[in-house]
């Protein structure tokens, strides 16, 4: 096997469900992640002098990031059910800003934005598997 095959058969490991550490790693960094979004959502802000959808644009980078992490912390999990499960937690969070964080204000806007990162992660996640057992088959 040449080298190149040998790196592309290492990574194509990584992304099977049974790579034990690896995935013992992501789901550490998937909770920390899951804490940290938690913590930055509920606290109160001050205004910036951001763009006008650069927060749109954070929430949904932040819901990407968690929908991708917990795809792959949890590989064994069908991805309808982490699309839910992170659809469901960023509409909790809106409506906890919009009742018990003070500082803080639910948008209808912020929602859309979380559920298009996570959507957008769920393909992405698609198209990488996919590839990657395309190309074991070929083999």
């Amino acid at each position: 096997m040449s080298d190149i095959g040998a790196r592309q058969g290492r990574w194509r490991a990584y992304l099977r469900p049974d790579f034990g550490l690896w995935t013992r790693l992501i789901q550490f960094v998937f909770l920390t992640a899951l804490i940290v979004l938690t913590v930055n959502s509920l606290i109160p802000t001050h205004p910036s002098d951001a763009p006008k959808y650069f927060d749109k644009v954070m929430h949904l980078v932040a819901y990407f990031v968690l929908t991708g992490l917990m795809a792959f912390a949890f590989p064994r999990v069908k991805l309808f059910h982490i699309f839910l499960l992170t659809s469901i937690y960023g509409a909790v969070l809106e409506v906890l800003q919009g009742t018990l964080a003070q500082g803080r204000t639910a948008s209808l806007a912020d929602l859309l934005a979380n559920l298009m990162g996570s959507a957008v992660a769920v393909f992405l996640y698609v198209r990488i598997v996919s590839r990657v057992q395309n190309q074991d088959l070929s083999e």
